[in-house]
């Protein structure tokens, strides 16, 4: 962000950048200084490069949670979300001076804890089933395998 003015720096074509999804607000200079490091090793490494830009991380004004608990369900909606429509997030994020319900409402929030709840509900489920028909199936071989002595 240009601290003068509160905007952020112009965009280049020519840059690499990493969009940041937070929903608790913070700030990961840290980590923009990890991913740097990384892209220019893997770069000269694999492919014998020398990066000498830097990535730059952008932000996005995006829905905030209002606990302590739910960050890996708004992960995941931000990532629903923005790979739904691409094109109209990005510009979203670039041009946005707030952040609103263009994203999502709190009431999908609560409808994605609730789909995620059911679909490990269903899968411990299938789960349980299938180790159940395993150890059946090898109950049953070693009855076989017995019963044949």
């Amino acid at each position: 962000m240009n601290k003068d003015k509160g905007q952020r720096k112009p965009l280049s074509e020519d840059n690499c950048y990493i969009i940041i999804f937070d929903s608790i607000n913070a700030k990961h200079p840290s980590a923009t200084k990890i991913i740097n490091s990384y892209l220019a090793s893997e770069a000269y490494h694999k492919k014998g490069i020398a990066i000498e830009k830097k990535v730059r991380c952008l932000y996005a004004k995006v829905p905030k949670q209002s606990n302590s608990l739910d960050c890996g369900v708004y992960l995941i909606k931000y990532l629903e979300t923005f790979l739904s429509n691409p094109d109209k997030y990005m510009d979203i994020l670039l041009h946005s001076k707030k952040c609103d319900d263009q994203w999502f409402t709190k009431e999908s929030i609560e409808k994605k804890r609730e789909d995620i709840r059911d679909l490990i509900v269903y899968l411990t489920k299938a789960y349980k089933e299938y180790m159940d028909k395993k150890i059946s199936k090898k109950r049953r071989k070693i009855k076989k395998d017995n019963n044949k002595n």
